[in-house]
């Protein structure tokens, strides 16, 4: 598996290199730090910088998303193709992720001290997946074949959106994708900081920013959880 690795340029611009592009050359995406929200292909943002729709890398259609219009948690995902309403997935959310009804498959989350999905179970209890994950969220292993977007940290919304192919394995957090791999962001914070890539303080196993924003901004607080 290629993991892409960021890169910044003389115009203060990460990109992602290495990762595969439907057209056969190289998927580049540019990240500037006037900008706080990222512009390229598979995704769309408006308002608050809350993702309003994804496209799989290689895929035809758009996925859009419904959030929470308070907490920005994403409700429901569907596809709108030659006028046809399909749901892909019903997410029930309290205090965090609880359960997610993905084209007719229910599951259930369980989670550790941190948020991280551990496992998921069906509507009788019985287990169907489980994940391992390193300090900074590198999925290190899982069983199941359930398809789950809502894995590290996922109690917390981080969301793994495809967008960006497979291999990418960067996680949209509010305003910014993060990259497990590095254990830092793969874009500027707009909070000016010293270290404008770095997550939670390098507290990985401690914090977490399901905002993609540092502490003080606000609409999002990196905080403690528990």
């Amino acid at each position: 598996m290629v993991i892409p690795t960021p890169h910044t340029d003389a115009r203060r611009r990460s990109s992602c290199r290495d990762s595969p592009h439907p057209s056969g050359g190289p998927r580049r995406a540019a990240r500037s730090s006037r900008r706080r929200f990222p512009r390229r292909e598979g995704g769309g943002r408006v308002g608050l910088g809350r993702r309003m729709r994804s496209k799989l890398a290689g895929a035809s259609d758009w996925t859009e998303f419904v959030h929470d219009e308070l907490t920005g948690e994403i409700l429901m995902e569907y596809t709108l193709v030659g006028g046809t309403f399909t749901i892909k997935a019903v997410n029930t959310w309290g205090l965090g992720l609880i359960s997610t009804n993905r084209e007719g498959t229910k599951r259930y989350f369980h989670f550790d001290g941190l948020g991280s999905t551990r496992a998921l179970t069906d509507s009788s209890e019985a287990v169907q997946d489980t994940y391992e994950y390193n300090a900074f969220g590198v999925l290190e292993s899982s069983t199941g074949s359930s398809t789950n977007p809502f894995r590290y940290v996922g109690q917390y919304g981080y969301y793994d959106d495809g967008a960006m192919g497979s291999a990418s394995g960067l996680l949209l957090l509010g305003v910014r994708y993060y990259s497990p791999a590095h254990g830092r962001f793969w874009s500027w914070d707009p909070v000016p900081n010293l270290n404008l890539y770095g997550y939670v303080e390098n507290s990985a196993t401690m914090a977490i920013d399901p905002g993609g924003l540092k502490p003080g901004n606000l609409f999002a607080k990196q905080y403690s959880p528990g």
